[in-house]
């Protein structure tokens, strides 16, 4: 069984970058954004998990975090950023976040390894910590 991802990038050659790493994955299926409107606006299909980075000019990561909570309480999240400030990751972790992957070289390593984890957790098999 696959899940649903639901990815916000804006920069098309990130998202391209992306949906090269994860094409054909055996975990997820993956839907892009370019906008957290555009993303709001899909967030009642249901996604499982979102992937998204705390710096979107629309609305700070947080806020976003909140407000699919609101329209969807069961979704994961992942946060994909530049940002390694202590406190944004506290609040974060406050708001139940999955995994906090900071930019870099091994981004997105570190990416398909949490999503394995969360297919894991959402299948039961891995105790969600």
């Amino acid at each position: 069984m696959k899940f649903k991802a639901f990815v916000i990038e804006r920069d098309k050659h990130e998202a391209m970058l992306f949906k090269l790493a994860f094409g054909g994955n055996k975990y997820y299926d993956i839907e892009f954004f370019d906008s957290v409107k555009s993303l709001l606006g899909a967030v009642e299909q249901g996604p499982d998990v979102v992937i998204l980075d705390l710096l979107e000019p629309e609305m700070h990561g947080i806020e976003l975090i909140k407000a699919i909570s609101k329209i969807n309480p069961g979704t994961h999240f992942i946060i994909l950023t530049k940002l390694c400030d202590p406190h944004v990751i506290e609040k974060a972790q406050d708001e139940g976040v999955f995994k906090y992957v900071i930019k870099g070289d091994n981004s997105m390593k570190y990416l398909k390894k949490s999503l394995k984890e969360l297919s894991l957790v959402l299948k039961g098999k891995l105790i969600d910590s």
